[in-house]
């Protein structure tokens, strides 16, 4: 109950619509709620099986994954991603500067690549999943923002990137 009435209150705060919780112990899900509405016009209420798009969510997992496969011995995060994608491709249109972009840096938001995804890249239209054919056309005429490792941005290419980069590793 007083967990219930914790994330109820955490709803009416974020104003969100609604919010489904698993909470997980040593694999055993030990409880599970949802509160609001999927569907505020319908009336139709949450469920612990509503489904969300978790968006930029994904980032947390792969840089979970990042992590585990440096553990592994599978990654070096301090290695550049270039080891990790086919021979010829480059980055940005200074393939001198783009070939230093660590894992590292992808990871961190410090590889200098954009915000945005300059191109179309994108398997299924308005999917963030990157068709690596359509990635290596463009990733040589990426322009970069700043020197990789010198400043911060927030970049969903860059973490597209990294994915991509740890599924050929």
């Amino acid at each position: 109950a007083r967990i219930d009435a914790w994330l109820q209150a955490q709803l009416a705060l974020a104003d969100y619509p609604s919010l489904s919780v698993a909470i997980i112990r040593e694999g055993k899900i030990i409880y599970q709620g949802a509160f609001g509405y999927e569907d505020i016009k319908a009336g139709k209420r949450a469920t612990i099986q509503t489904s969300y798009h978790v968006a930029s969510v994904t980032k947390v997992f792969t840089a979970s994954i990042a992590v585990m496969l440096q553990a592994r011995g599978v990654i070096d995060l301090d290695q550049p991603v270039a080891k990790y994608l086919p021979e010829g491709v480059s980055i940005s249109e200074e393939p001198e500067v783009g070939a230093t972009i660590t894992l590292r840096q992808l990871v961190s938001h410090t590889s200098g690549l954009p915000r945005g995804v300059p191109a179309e890249i994108q398997s299924v239209e308005g999917r963030y999943e990157l068709e690596p054919k359509r990635l290596y056309e463009h990733l040589a005429d990426v322009d970069l923002e700043f020197a990789p490792g010198t400043k911060e941005l927030y970049s969903n290419l860059g973490f597209g990137l990294l994915g991509h980069a740890l599924e050929r590793a």
